[in-house]
């Protein structure tokens, strides 16, 4: 029997290697930021059968690291808050083992089951190209869609749209409402209206399908109190707060750009190429005896190996 305490360099190699292609670099747990919109993923091995859960991305890493032939990838939902070792599931979570029973602000749908689209079927890297719902965050398989976009000129496949799904439309009154306006005033110069005073006999019935609409479509939402209160009773609050997220993502943009500025200065620049250097040819160093003698590392050595690297780089490091 091979001991589990102990790991091979292909080991090390291969983990660093998957973790830095999924991005599993995070190991905490999301959930003490409440609701977040974040990628999020199941677990056919922990969740309990009929139960709908989800997990963040560290948890992912961390509790189910050793069986992630068994979790898949739900992808991106907002307002999501991490369901890991909770009342749904059978495992212990190892980063936040304190949540409460259940979160109940939570949104599922059948991506919880890996099912996804009209077809229901599971998600496969070899499949299609797929589309999300803008509403609902549900997956669908592009020839499994019946696309209705009459204002769009060419292919709205290579247009930046939002899909709205059939099942949205049919579940919101309010969008189907909303969609029919869309489609009729888009030309017109005051576009954005409120939905609640528009006269039934202005409207055309809405054909079934799908719709795609151009992106930032959610600033023609009216915003007044009926229209608020409606859009809010029909689970669709979120729509409404794009003008805040607009601001939240200049003020990031302005960060990302301040960032890039600082990285681009030729000081910074020297600085991080010279301690990655470093912390390569240390790590070489720390490395090579095991590799020449063809022994594995434990984990204690790899823990007394960082601790060695941390010491001498700080120790090594030119002063800037």
């Amino acid at each position: 029997m091979e001991d589990e305490s102990v790991v091979t360099m292909v080991d090390v190699v291969k983990q660093q290697e998957e973790e830095q292609q999924n991005g599993w670099l995070d190991s905490s747990c999301t959930f003490p930021l409440n609701c977040a919109s974040q990628d999020v993923f199941g677990c056919k091995r922990c969740t309990k059968d009929g139960q709908a859960a989800g997990f963040c991305r560290g948890c992912r890493a961390v509790c189910h690291g050793d069986h992630l032939a068994d979790t898949f990838e739900i992808d991106g939902k907002r307002d999501f808050i991490c369901d890991c070792g909770n009342s749904k599931m059978q495992n212990h979570c190892k980063l936040f083992p304190d949540k409460p029973a259940t979160n109940d602000s939570n949104r599922y749908n059948q991506n919880f089951f890996n099912r996804f689209c009209y077809c229901e079927k599971e998600y496969s890297e070899d499949a299609e190209d797929m589309i999300q719902c803008f509403v609902c965050e549900d997956w669908y398989h592009v020839s499994c869609l019946s696309l209705k976009s009459p204002w769009c000129s060419g292919n709205i496949l290579e247009e930046e749209f939002d899909l709205i799904c059939s099942s949205c439309i049919s579940r919101h009154p309010y969008l189907r409402q909303f969609l029919d306006a869309y489609r009729s005033r888009l030309n017109a110069e005051a576009f954005k209206f409120c939905i609640t005073h528009i006269p039934q006999t202005e409207l055309e019935s809405l054909e079934k399908g799908d719709y795609g609409l151009f992106r930032g479509w959610q600033n023609y939402l009216c915003r007044c109190e009926e229209c608020t209160a409606r859009v809010s009773k029909e689970g669709l609050g979120f729509l409404l707060e794009d003008e805040g997220m607009e601001e939240e993502q200049e003020r990031e943009n302005s960060d990302n750009n301040s960032i890039s500025r600082l990285l681009e200065d030729p000081l910074v620049e020297r600085m991080f190429a010279e301690r990655y250097a470093l912390a390569r040819e240390l790590l070489y160093e720390e490395l090579r005896p095991f590799a020449e003698s063809k022994s594995v590392v434990t984990e204690q050595d790899m823990n007394a190996i960082l601790q060695r690297l941390r010491e001498r780089i700080v120790s090594d490091s030119p002063a800037f």
